[in-house]
């Protein structure tokens, strides 16, 4: 292997070195593969369901908004199927870093095939799946106050 001096490297050259290394490190997964653990962790950790009439405060009827929680009442997946404000939020910990780890993936590639989940089974177009950690979404309410 050849040694590389990063030193006198400009930052495009940093780059596409970069990419080039995320690219093999990136295990070559399809989109079945894919599929097959995102259900398998939906059945083992998205156990029960609520309607919530905001991102934080449940409902007793049924909303534009789901949460989807574990025996834990941790929640997994929030969807929000309001055309204004459609959403697809999954817990980082325990869900998101499950398939990143598992399958080899980087957030950007986890987050592509995620997509194709949405448009396929949830019938989400244009809905782009995020991530949230805890501190984050302590940070929403502290700015919502």
């Amino acid at each position: 292997m050849n040694e590389i001096n990063i030193k006198n490297l400009n930052n495009e050259q940093l780059l596409d070195l970069q990419k080039q290394i995320t690219k093999q490190l990136e295990k070559k997964v399809t989109q079945e593969q894919f599929n097959k653990l995102f259900f398998k962790l939906w059945k083992e950790k998205c156990l029960n369901y609520r309607f919530m009439e905001n991102f934080f405060t449940e409902s007793d009827t049924p909303t534009s908004i789901i949460e989807f929680f574990d025996n834990d009442n941790r929640w997994m997946i929030k969807i929000n199927y309001d055309v204004e404000e459609t959403f697809f939020l999954v817990r980082y910990y325990g869900f998101w870093n499950v398939l990143t780890n598992e399958l080899g993936l980087t957030n950007v590639k986890t987050q592509e095939f995620m997509k194709n989940v949405l448009v396929e089974h949830f019938k989400l177009n244009g809905v782009s799946p995020q991530f949230t950690m805890r501190r984050v979404v302590c940070q929403l309410v502290e700015h919502l106050k």
